[in-house]
C-alpha cells in the first residue's frame, strides 16, 4: 500500500530472525532439522552480508566493501578479485557470522517463550492449511483463534461479496 524506500537495521535483523524461525521451530519441535529451510538460510545470510558489505550496518563501521567477484576465464580457471585484504575478508565473514548467530539465539528465545502459541499455530495449520495474519495475532494474544478461518480463496471472495452486499454471513 505504500512504497518502501529502505529498511532500518532493526527491520533487517527482524527479517533475518524470521528467516531462521522455521528451521528453529522444526529443531525445537522434533529435536532434529531438515534441509527444508535452505532458501530461508540463504536469504538470511544474504541480508547479513549486505548489512556488512553494502549498508555499513556492522561493527566494521559505515564502510562499503565490494563483493568478491568470481570471473571464469575460458571456461576453466576462476579469477577472483576483491577490493580488500584477506584480513578484512575474515573480519567481514566474522561479522556476518556474528549477526546470524545473534539472530539465531534471539529467535530461539522468542520461540521458546511462545512455545504454546507455536503448538496452537501448528495445529491450526494442519486443520486449515492457511492462516491469515489476524489469526496469528489472536493466537499470540489470546491463545486461540477467535475469528472465522476462511479455508479457500473462493470462500474468502464469497464472504467479502456477501459483506459488501449487506447479507448476513452464513456459518
Amino acid at each position: 500500500t505504500r512504497d518502501i524506500l529502505g529498511h532500518t537495521k532493526s527491520q533487517l535483523l527482524d527479517m533475518i530472525a524470521v528467516g531462521l524461525a522455521g528451521r528453529l521451530a522444526e529443531e525445537i519441535e522434533t529435536g532434529d532439522y531438515s534441509d527444508g529451510a535452505v532458501s530461508d538460510i540463504q536469504n538470511a545470510t544474504g541480508i547479513a552480508r549486505k548489512m556488512v558489505c553494502q549498508f555499513g550496518m556492522s561493527s566494521l563501521g559505515p564502510i562499503a566493501f565490494g563483493d568478491n567477484q568470481d570471473q571464469v576465464f575460458l571456461g576453466r580457471d576462476i579469477n577472483r578479485t576483491q577490493d580488500h585484504s584477506e584480513h578484512r575478508a575474515r573480519q567481514i565473514d566474522e561479522e556476518i557470522s556474528r549477526i546470524i548467530h545473534e539472530q539465531f539465539e534471539r529467535t530461539k528465545r522468542i520461540i521458546e517463550d511462545n512455545r504454546s502459541a507455536l503448538e496452537t499455530m501448528a495445529k491450526a495449520l494442519l486443520e486449515f492449511e492457511t492462516l491469515e495474519g489476524i489469526h496469528v495475532d489472536e493466537i499470540l494474544e489470546f491463545g486461540e483463534i477467535r475469528t472465522d478461518v476462511v479455508s479457500s480463496k473462493t470462500e474468502l471472495e464469497d464472504k467479502k461479496k456477501s459483506e459488501e452486499d449487506g447479507e448476513p454471513k452464513v456459518e
